[in-house]
């Protein structure tokens, strides 16, 4: 894992035009600050621990070593340390600092946009949950290192290319956060890879999905949730999204929407049709044309 040290403090911060603005993500600053054992000030928003400070964007903060304490208004104070993603949201009133005795490294990353917005609409960025904890990755250090390197370099669009790096730096925030919260044993995956099997064999019928799970030697909730978390859907739409997908090239054929509707498991065309719509945006009619 590469953590470069040669520089203590580095930054890069950024004004967004029309051009950034128009991206949908734009980036206002990316930085880092290894072995620090006090807050450093920042010149859009002068840091004070008394009073705290509020950002007018969004925020990561990735601690990579040492520990230190966070808060926000309305919370206790939290101990956070290596391996913490501090989340920060625009106008929301915060301090984090650095413990005076063992100090930490951090990266940050600032930004703004649509996009961001949308996260949180999302819930994919929660306000609710402003530190995420998935640990300290070789991954998401050599992103923030990427991030820097093009700062560095300043290329042709620049903007642009360090908004997809950071699209990418959160999803890989999201996904080392799965990987540090459960490590499903072999059995598991055997077991899902099994249901994915049955369902796909039986993709046109009527499961009974509690029987499969018991068949399985699991409780219906617990498979319907290790199901979900392996798939991202619940068996019963996995199944769906197979007729669907089992539709789309019938549509295409002469056949009538009441026989791609039969011959894909819909007894119903009226709510084949519907699902159609909702999974797809287009009409069974509009996808044959």
């Amino acid at each position: 894992m590469k953590i470069d040290k040669v520089a203590k403090v580095e930054r890069h911060d950024y004004v967004a035009g029309p051009r950034e603005l128009s991206w949908g993500l734009h980036v206002l600053g990316v930085g880092k600050c290894m072995d620090v054992h006090s807050q450093l000030t920042e010149p859009a928003a002068p840091f004070h621990w008394s009073a705290g400070r509020r950002l007018p964007c969004y925020g990561f903060v990735y601690l990579v070593g040492g520990h230190g304490e966070f808060l926000l208004r309305g919370r206790r104070r939290t101990q956070v340390g290596a391996g913490d993603v501090l989340l920060l949201f625009p106008g929301v009133w915060h301090n984090y600092r650095p413990d005076v005795q063992t100090g930490w490294s951090e990266f940050w990353a600032l930004f703004d946009g649509d996009l961001a917005r949308q996260w949180v609409a999302s819930k994919w960025l929660d306000p609710k949950v402003p530190v995420l904890r998935p640990g300290v990755h070789s991954k998401l250090v050599e992103l923030f290192n990427q991030l820097l390197a093009e700062a560095r370099a300043n290329p042709p669009y620049l903007n642009q290319i360090l908004a997809g790096l950071l699209v990418q730096l959160h999803a890989s925030h999201l996904r080392c956060l799965q990987e540090s919260k459960t490590h499903p044993s072999a059995e598991t995956v055997t077991l899902v890879r099994r249901a994915q099997d049955l369902i796909e064999q039986q993709w046109d019928q009527q499961i009974d999905l509690p029987k499969l799970a018991a068949s399985l030697g699991l409780r219906y909730r617990s498979f319907r949730y290790l199901f979900r978390r392996f798939t991202g859907f619940p068996p019963l739409q996995y199944q769906l999204n197979l007729r669907i997908n089992r539709a789309k090239p019938l549509l295409q054929t002469r056949m009538s929407i009441e026989a791609v509707a039969a011959s894909t498991g819909f007894a119903d065309p009226f709510y084949f049709s519907r699902l159609f719509k909702q999974k797809t945006g287009l009409s069974p009619g509009k996808w044959h044309l």
